[in-house]
């Protein structure tokens, strides 16, 4: 083997190979209860969310309220969804804090009546970073696309374009 193939896959390996001793996994088994402000391409939402973690994998289904466009022009929706998240990095620190980095993906649909019926359905990936104790400080990225579709003057309207969610928040282990 040529030496500028080993390099990479020991780099690889000391960046993303890690061990856990046995004792500690019975402590990955967590539910929290989840506050989170957010922006999209064309939207700003706060959610609620339920987040329950097995050992690297967690899911967290959503309910939130959206802000279409601006807050000026006030036009409130209502959004659901849920995110999937393998966290490879779970680490614990000196001071009994954790720092984790998942990679995931996640669903969300939301609609709003007004002015028009539209629906949105979008399908993202991204990372979440959280830190923290009992209470936990984290920041989620991910890029997907969005489906829209509303009736038009002629015909229903599908849209498909890329978009984004940018959102920080704090949870609380339950």
């Amino acid at each position: 083997m040529s030496f500028r193939f080993l390099v990479p896959v020991f780099v690889l390996f000391l960046s993303l190979g890690y061990g856990q001793n046995k004792l500690d996994l019975s402590s990955t088994n967590h539910q929290a209860l989840v506050f989170s402000l957010g922006v999209e391409r064309n939207d700003v939402f706060s959610t609620l969310t339920y987040n329950r973690t097995l050992r690297s994998f967690s899911i967290s289904p959503s309910f939130g309220v959206g802000i279409v466009h601006t807050f000026f022009q006030s036009n409130p929706f209502g959004r659901m969804g849920s995110d999937f998240f393998y966290s490879p990095l779970n680490k614990k620190l000196d001071n009994a804090q954790s720092i984790s980095l998942g990679i995931g993906g996640g669903y969300y649909f939301s609609m709003y009546r007004s002015p028009v019926d539209t629906k949105f359905h979008e399908a993202s990936l991204g990372y979440r970073f959280s830190y923290g104790k009992r209470i936990k400080l984290f920041q989620k990225t991910a890029l997907g696309l969005l489906r829209e579709s509303f009736q038009g003057n002629t015909k229903k309207m599908v849209l498909i374009y890329p978009n984004f969610h940018f959102s920080i928040g704090m949870s609380y282990e339950i």
